[in-house]
């Protein structure tokens, strides 16, 4: 096997360990926020505490996992979706239409996973 064949390997191995379930994780919690299909318009008692741990998780992996790119790809799902998270857990309202959008989008791309 050749170095690429082995660094594709690593890369996958990561996503698939790390950065999926984390995707995943974010967004089932941003789907409990649903309401009439829409997202950030509820948010279940302890969610706020939920979410947070979620982020200081992506942190505490982005320190420790760096051969992939996907958590820094700004145009990937994973990237847009903890920005997305970010900012409902840091003030909601700096949500536009179109990040709410977005986060319909995702959440429907990625529902059939989880």
């Amino acid at each position: 096997m050749d170095e690429s064949s082995n660094d594709d390997a690593a890369i996958r191995r990561e996503e698939d360990e790390v950065w999926s379930p984390l995707l995943l994780r974010m967004a089932a919690l941003l789907a409990e926020t649903v309401e009439d299909g829409w997202p950030c318009r509820r948010f279940p008692a302890g969610w706020h505490a939920r979410a947070q741990r979620a982020l200081d998780d992506f942190r505490g992996a982005r320190e420790l996992h760096r051969v992939s790119p996907a958590p820094g790809d700004p145009t990937g799902d994973l990237a847009r979706l903890r920005g997305y998270l970010d900012e409902t857990v840091d003030d909601r309202s700096r949500l536009s239409r179109r990040d709410l959008e977005g986060i319909r989008r995702i959440l429907t791309a990625h529902r059939s996973e989880g």
